[in-house]
């Protein structure tokens, strides 16, 4: 049945994956191994079907219930890896992406901090450095967008006190 799930979330039809996955959970709730791997594969099917948001969800879910399973590393990055894809994207006609919301952005931040840190050897630690990295370069410059907009609006306490922000917590911006 997981065999079966899994080609189903492989041929692309992620709501009937989902849907599979659930139905062995419930039919074997004692097969740890396998109703463990289908809150994995369920966190999968979300992320690939485009609902990162959700899939962040079932990623941290896992990674609380099952702290000690062997693809924690996977689901740690995954899940940082979902914040990171939530993130403003460049649109034409709208703000750059550092001048709008920065929740997701600093989701990511926290997530792939706490993944490089816990795993800095895992296979996707380079990709999740140039997340990071990226991450981290659109907060500081959220914070030099609030400084120049405080400076032209004659709030000068609040243009110093991002700069001095951006320079303390953003010492690598350029």
């Amino acid at each position: 049945a997981y065999r079966k799930a899994v080609k189903t979330l492989e041929s692309g039809s992620y709501e009937d994956s989902i849907k599979a996955f659930h139905e062995i959970k419930l039919r074997y709730p004692y097969a740890t191994r396998w109703a463990t791997l289908c809150d994995l594969r369920i966190a999968d099917a979300y992320r690939e079907s485009g609902d990162h948001s959700q899939a962040a969800v079932m990623y941290q879910s896992f990674i609380r219930t099952y702290p000690a399973h062997p693809d924690i590393a996977y689901a740690t990055y995954q899940a940082a890896n979902c914040y990171y894809e939530m993130m403003p994207g460049s649109v034409f006609m709208l703000p750059d992406p550092w001048q709008r919301d920065r929740k997701s952005t600093s989701q990511a931040e926290t997530a792939l901090k706490v993944f490089l840190r816990r795993y800095p050897d895992d296979e996707n630690a380079p990709r999740a450095q140039e997340q990071y990295n990226e991450v981290r370069r659109r907060l500081a410059n959220h914070e030099l967008y609030v400084a120049e907009y405080n400076f032209k609006n004659k709030a000068y306490n609040g243009a110093v006190s991002r700069a001095e922000g951006l320079l303390a917590n953003y010492p690598e911006a350029e």
